[in-house]
């Protein structure tokens, strides 16, 4: 397919404005509290005559659960006993070789040395 590559960017720019409009759209109609239509003016209804001023058989809410002190006391001791992530030691290793091989190459550069003087025998 041989055409305007801004012609593509155009149309990929354009499909991605509207999904992004699309989307804002239905998000904002389904975050809205439930609302009945307004009544249209021209069909007013009588309101009911008299409401009761508090229900016949209001009912408390139900309270929050709250875990058991054994299941509390079980959960810590086995999170206590697990060992911790290895992930996170291994990411900042390899920050630091990357940062260790930018510097050994910005020195490379500045100095017109081969990378191989600049390492650390083995």
């Amino acid at each position: 397919m041989t055409g305007n590559p801004w012609k593509m960017t155009a149309i990929g720019m354009a499909l991605v404005v509207t999904t992004a409009l699309v989307t804002g759209v239905v998000v904002a109609n389904r975050s809205k509290p439930d609302e009945r239509p307004a009544k249209s003016i021209g069909a007013i209804t009588p309101e009911p005559a008299a409401r009761p001023a508090t229900p016949a058989h209001a009912t408390a809410p139900p309270a929050p659960a709250v875990p058991k002190a054994a299941v509390v006391k079980a959960c810590n001791e086995q999170a206590a006993t697990e060992k911790p992530p290895l992930l996170l030691p291994l990411v900042r290793l390899a920050r630091l070789r990357l940062l260790r091989r930018a510097m050994m190459q910005e020195l490379q550069r500045r100095l017109h040395l081969p990378i191989s003087r600049l390492q650390r025998p083995s």
